[in-house]
């Protein structure tokens, strides 16, 4: 097997970036010229904070997770992580992987049970699930009918999913719908697109996805 050298940069706003290269210095040059990576073109280098030589090529992988792990998936790119928005199902097999290497419940982050035996804190929720029925734009809040200090079993959480009238979750940034509550909450943390007053579905201001019934996108394709 090929070895290389793995070094990591700290970058403007607290990010950072881990790369691999045979000539660091050469290849750090180019990062700090504008013509290394794309995170490293949005957020400028600051300096190199540290190098690794002579090591197996897989480790720009580990290393870019222990730094997620440490300072936030959404702080930190490298090894296979390249690109600036990251897809939601690369943030849930990453945090997968991250609360598994640290013993941590799969599904809360959680330390001292299994997912099967996972009861979760609900707090902070900013959107209740949205149903068909709903027939304004107004957000519901848990303010109304949810004890702050009450626990909840995945039992109650099978309970909204199987509700036929339930749609999803609403990012209040971008005004996505989103089914999955695991989904919703790591889709917040990483969205930073506002909209305002514009559908989500169809691309039309004036309303929102929740109460759409357009049958084709701004852009032209039909919506089923």
């Amino acid at each position: 097997m090929s070895i290389t050298n793995i070094y990591v940069l700290l970058l403007e706003e607290g990010k950072y970036y881990i790369g691999k290269s045979n000539d660091v210095f050469k290849r750090c040059i180019e990062h700090f010229e504008g013509s290394g990576s794309c995170w490293t073109k949005k957020y400028k280098p600051l300096k190199l904070q540290k190098t690794i030589e002579n090591v197996s090529p897989f480790e720009e992988d580990k290393i870019t997770k222990e730094y997620m792990l440490k300072y936030g998936i959404e702080n930190v790119r490298g090894g296979t992580y390249t690109q600036i928005e990251l897809t939601e199902n690369q943030i849930q097999s990453i945090t997968y992987e991250l609360r598994g290497a640290m013993d941590e419940c799969l599904k809360c982050g959680k330390k001292g049970h299994f997912v099967a035996e996972c009861v979760y804190y609900k707090q902070n929720k900013k959107s209740r699930v949205v149903s068909d029925d709903d027939d304004d734009d107004e957000r519901v809040t848990d303010d109304d009918d949810d004890d702050d200090d009450e626990w909840v079993t995945d039992d109650d959480d099978d309970d909204d999913d199987n509700n036929s009238d339930s749609i999803g979750y609403v990012c209040d940034k971008c005004g996505k719908i989103i089914k999955d509550e695991y989904y919703y909450y790591e889709h917040i943390k990483v969205c930073k697109v506002y909209k305002g007053n514009k559908c989500f579905r169809c691309g039309r201001k004036g309303h929102y996805a929740t109460n759409c019934y357009a049958s084709s996108h701004i852009k032209g394709y039909y919506l089923h």
